[in-house]
């Protein structure tokens, strides 16, 4: 079992985008959230979030509210954002400690993904890009285009292919816990365990 260290002095915005949908960005947002204890905000008109976490750990925003402030007793707050750019999305990218880009690799992804990272670092540079839902040479594949155009400036972590994430909605566990209640589990998912730890370990050290 992974223990996470979690800081508690500093409030931190963590915003999980893409412009193209379909790239895993509210299966990491719930595993996070379930794992860390952190608050949710989404602009999704419908999210899976609202079956998993309770009233007081999410909130959904409507097309026409600006997004809220951030309670003081949430050390952490992830922002899953449906794929538009707008005058809050903006706002949220410049207030954000980090901003998390989750991309599958095929040519469409590929492209929409680095109009993405254009689009974002113009307002903030704090980008991790996570190559999701990876098989084979995915990940190699992802780090030479993200190289390519922006050299070693954005870390790149890794998520491989997985049933795991499936899980946890029907479940509404981590997958932590759920591994803590399954051994046969447990053994399946030791490596994307590991793979999330390492995004919270990197998210750490954003806070210190």
């Amino acid at each position: 079992m992974f223990v996470y260290i979690f800081f508690p002095y500093k409030t931190m915005k963590v915003v999980i985008f893409n412009i193209k949908g379909g790239q895993g960005k509210t299966s990491l947002a719930i595993n996070l959230a379930l794992t860390l204890d952190a608050g949710v905000v989404t602009n999704d008109i419908y999210s899976p979030l609202e079956k998993v976490l309770p009233d007081d750990q999410f909130i959904k925003v409507d097309l026409n509210s600006d997004f809220p402030d951030i309670p003081e007793n949430n050390d952490l707050f992830i922002y899953d954002l449906g794929g538009w750019i707008d005058v809050r999305a903006i706002q949220l990218f410049k207030e954000a400690d980090l901003i998390i880009i989750p991309m599958i690799n095929n040519y469409i992804n590929n492209q929409v993904t680095i109009n993405t990272i254009d689009e974002i670092k113009e307002y903030n540079e704090n980008i991790l890009i996570i190559a999701n839902r990876t098989k084979k040479k995915d990940y190699e594949e992802i780090k030479d285009i993200i190289q390519n155009m922006y050299g070693n400036k954005f870390p790149i972590l890794e998520l491989k292919e997985t049933t795991a994430f499936d899980k946890i909605f029907l479940k509404e566990k981590s997958i932590d816990r759920i591994m803590e209640e399954d051994k046969l589990l447990a053994f399946s998912y030791r490596g994307v365990q590991k793979q999330i730890k390492d995004i919270i370990n990197f998210i750490n050290n954003k806070r210190v």
